[in-house]
């Protein structure tokens, strides 16, 4: 058995479909780790992006409508998923370092129009 070890290494590889399209991407900048989903024209379907503390985050788009997209992301904070729509509208859920959790929903206008929350010790509490 020989010890020959190999090993390639990338700031970023691309991996093509059969058109010499770029379709998949990973790579590392400024310290995010990160792999991309690109559509045929090159824009970013899906992201899986680490960070430099440790944190991850998946963020699923639309290419025909940019502002629709779902987010799961950790952070210092805690850890959520958020929904947007294209017409401006969002949902998110949380569960936060403090053990508080909770489901806020807002307008097209990101106006909050509802909240409902749970606090560490169990309390809830709904805000319309």
């Amino acid at each position: 058995m020989s010890d020959i070890q190999q090993k390639l290494k990338l700031r970023e590889l691309e991996i093509v479909d059969e058109h010499d399209q770029p379709r998949i991407r990973l790579s590392v900048e400024q310290g995010v780790a990160s792999i991309q989903l690109l559509s045929l024209l090159g824009e970013v379907g899906a992201r899986i992006e680490l960070d430099q503390a440790g944190f991850s985050k998946i963020q699923l788009a639309s290419i025909t409508e940019p502002l629709l997209n779902v987010k799961l992301e950790m952070d210092p904070k805690g850890s959520h998923i958020k929904f947007d729509h294209q017409n401006g509208a969002s949902n998110y859920l949380f569960l936060n370092n403090q053990g508080a959790s909770g489901l806020v929903m807002l307008d097209a206008q990101q106006q909050r129009k509802f909240a409902a929350t749970v606090s560490e010790q169990g309390v809830l509490k709904i805000d319309q």
